[in-house]
C-alpha cells in the first residue's frame, strides 16, 4: 500500500529523535501497518533531517538523524583534540565511525557520512591517498584553557541545525563588535587600534595612542593588558567581557570555511578573523610574502626557490605540493589547503625567474626542438609582463647550459638526447676544426665537420645551414676546396668552448696560434 504524506511524515518525525541508525526495515517493522519499503527509502533520503550511512541499494540501508551524526563528529574531534591526534588513515576512520552502527562493519567510511563530516570542516582529505585530517581538533588542541572549556557548551548548542545555521551566517566582525561594545569606549579605541581592525588600517604603535589619548603609552599597555587578561577570565563572565561569547562565532566560522586553515589576511572581514584566533590563542605563521597565513602553526620555515633544484619545479605547483605534502604541515592541514599554498608559492617563484631561466621554460613547454621564432611566441605567452624581442630570448637560450644548437635557428634541450658541445654553432665548428687540426696536423674538410656534427644531433636534425655558417665563422680560416684550419679564436667562440675534455686542449692550441702570430 501507499502511505499518505501525514502517515510517512510521522514516521520521519518519530525517528528523527532517535539517537542511533537505523535501516528502513526497522521502520516498517516499527510501523503498525504495511508499509512500502521504496517509498520509505526515499522519504529518509530526501529529509534533510537524516544522513545515509550506506550506499544508495546496499543492503541493509542504514540511516542516522543529523542531530546524531553532528554529534558524533563534534565529540570525535574534540577526543582528537584530547589526545594530540589531527592526521588518521583511511583504516582507522573507518574503526571509529563503525560505532554508529549496532552490528557489522564497514570497509571503508560511508560516502555520506564522510561528505557531511568534509562539509562541516570536521574531516578533510589529507595530501596523500587513504588518509584524512581534522582541521578543528588540530585548532581545538592549542586553544586557550578557556575556550577548550567552554567549546563543548558550543557544540551542544550547534546540534540543532537552526542554531548552528544562525551562528555560521554570522559575520565575525559581528561577534567581535558585540564583545568589545561591552567594554568602556577607551578599552574599545585601544582594542580596536593595536590589532588593526577596521577602519584602522595598521596597528598603532603604544605611543601613537598614547598622544591620541592624552596619556601615557604605559598607560595603554596596561589598559590593553587588562583587556586581553579578563578575556580568558572565567570569572568575569556575568560581566560579558569574558571570551565565550566569541568561542560559537569562532566554531562557526570554521565550518562556514569548511576546515581550511589558510586564511587571506589581507581581507576585511579577516581582520576579525585573527581578532578571533588571538583570543583563542591559537597560533599562525603568515608567508614571507603575500598576505597568506597558515592557522594551527607558529613557525614554519618556508621552502625558499632554491630548495626545488630546477627552474620547472620551482613554478609547477603539484611539485611544490609534493613538497609541502612531505612537510608538517600535511600533519593538519588538508589537500585543498596544501594546493592553494603550492599554488602561492609557485606564483612567486615565478617572479623570481632570470630571463635565461624563462627562456629555457618557454623551450621546455614546447617539448620539442623548435625555431627561435616559436619559442620567443611561447615565450611571450608564458610571461607576458616580460615581453621580449627575439633575438633576446635566443640570447638567452645561448647563455643556458641545458640548451644547445639543433639546426637553423633552432633549439633543444640536452635532455632530449642533444648534446652538442656548444650553445652556438659557430663555437661547436670552431670546436671540431680546431680539435681535428691539432690531432691530425691538416686541414679539416666541410664533410668531416658535419659527420661530426652529427654526433651530437639525433637523426633527421636540419643541417642545411652548416655550410653557410662554416664559411661565416671568424674563428676558422676557409682554404680551397671547402678546408678549413683554425685561426686566431675570437673571445665569443673562446666562451662557447668551455667545455670538459676540450676547453685545455683549446686553450694550448689558441696560445700556440697566437704566439704563431
Amino acid at each position: 500500500m501507499n502511505w499518505g504524506y501525514n502517515e510517512v511524515l510521522n514516521l520521519l518525525d518519530t525517528f528523527a529523535s532517535w539517537n542511533r541508525c537505523f535501516t528502513v526495515q526497522e521502520v516498517a517493522d516499527w510501523a503498525a501497518d504495511p508499509v512500502n519499503l521504496e517509498q520509505l527509502r526515499h522519504s529518509f533520503s530526501q529529509d534533510a533531517r537524516f544522513v545515509r550511512l550506506s550506499p544508495a541499494g546496499w543492503e541493509p540501508e542504514r540511516f542516522l538523524p543529523e542531530r546524531e551524526m553532528f554529534k558524533w563528529w563534534a565529540g570525535f574531534n574534540r577526543r582528537l583534540a584530547t589526545i594530540g591526534q589531527s592526521r588518521l588513515t583511511e583504516q582507522q576512520l573507518t574503526a571509529a565511525l563503525n560505532a554508529l552502527r549496532p552490528e557489522g562493519i564497514w570497509l571503508a567510511p560511508p560516502g555520506d557520512a564522510l561528505e557531511y563530516g568534509r562539509e562541516l570542516g570536521f574531516v578533510a582529505d589529507a595530501g596523500t591517498p587513504g588518509s584524512y585530517v581534522f582541521p578543528i581538533a588540530h585548532l581545538l588542541a592549542q586553544v586557550s584553557p578557556h575556550f577548550r572549556q567552554v567549546s563543548g557548551a558550543a557544540f551542544a548548542d550547534f546540534e540543532s541545525p537552526q542554531v548552528r545555521k544562525a551562528a555560521m551566517q554570522q559575520r565575525a566582525s559581528e561577534a567581535v563588535e558585540n564583545l568589545l561594545s561591552q567594554w568602556d569606549q577607551r578599552t574599545y579605541r585601544i582594542i580596536k587600534s593595536r590589532e588593526a581592525l577596521p577602519p584602522n588600517q595598521r596597528s598603532l604603535t603604544l605611543a601613537e595612542l598614547g598622544k591620541q589619548l592624552g596619556c601615557t603609552r604605559e598607560r595603554v599597555r596596561q589598559i590593553e593588558s587588562k583587556f586581553w587578561q579578563r578575556l580568558n577570565n572565567p570569572a568575569a563572565k556575568d560581566q560579558g567581557k569574558d571570551g565565550a561569547s566569541l568561542i560559537p562565532a569562532f566554531i562557526a566560522g570554521l565550518m562556514q570555511r569548511r576546515g581550511s586553515l589558510v586564511l587571506d589576511s589581507g581581507q576585511w572581514e579577516n581582520a576579525f578573523v585573527r581578532f578571533l584566533l588571538k583570543a583563542g590563542g591559537v597560533p599562525s605563521s603568515k608567508m614571507p610574502f603575500g598576505n597568506i597565513r597558515v592557522l594551527g602553526i607558529a613557525e614554519f620555515e618556508w621552502p625558499a626557490p632554491g630548495d626545488f633544484g630546477a627552474p620547472e619545479e620551482r613554478i609547477d605547483p603539484d611539485r611544490v605540493a609534493e613538497r609541502l605534502n612531505a612537510g608538517s604541515l600535511s600533519f593538519f592541514l588538508g589537500a585543498d589547503d596544501l594546493e592553494l599554498l603550492a599554488a602561492a608559492i609557485a606564483q612567486h617563484n615565478r617572479r623570481g625567474l632570470n630571463k635565461v631561466e624563462m627562456a629555457y621554460l618557454a623551450l621546455r613547454s614546447i617539448g620539442e626542438p623548435a625555431h627561435i621564432s616559436e619559442i620567443a611566441e611561447v615565450y611571450d605567452g608564458l610571461f607576458p609582463e616580460e615581453q621580449a624581442r627575439g633575438k633576446n630570448v635566443q640570447v638567452s637560450l645561448e647563455r643556458c647550459d641545458a640548451v644547445v644548437w639543433a639546426g637553423t635557428s633552432t633549439f633543444a634541450l640536452k635532455e632530449w638526447g642533444y648534446s652538442l658541445p656548444g650553445g652556438k654553432i659557430t663555437g661547436t665548428i670552431a670546436l671540431i676544426v680546431a680539435e681535428k687540426y691539432k690531432n691530425t696536423g691538416r686541414p679539416v674538410h666541410i664533410n668531416a665537420i658535419m659527420a661530426e656534427l652529427g654526433r651530437y644531433l639525433p637523426p633527421g636534425a636540419d643541417m642545411a645551414s652548416v655550410p653557410f655558417t662554416t664559411w661565416r665563422c671568424p674563428a676558422i680560416q676557409q682554404l680551397e676546396g671547402d678546408f678549413f684550419i683554425p685561426r686566431a679564436v675570437p673571445a665569443e667562440a673562446q666562451d662557447a668552448a668551455d667545455t670538459p675534455g676540450r676547453d685545455r686542449v683549446l686553450r694550448e692550441f689558441w696560445a700556440e696560434r697566437s704566439g704563431d702570430a
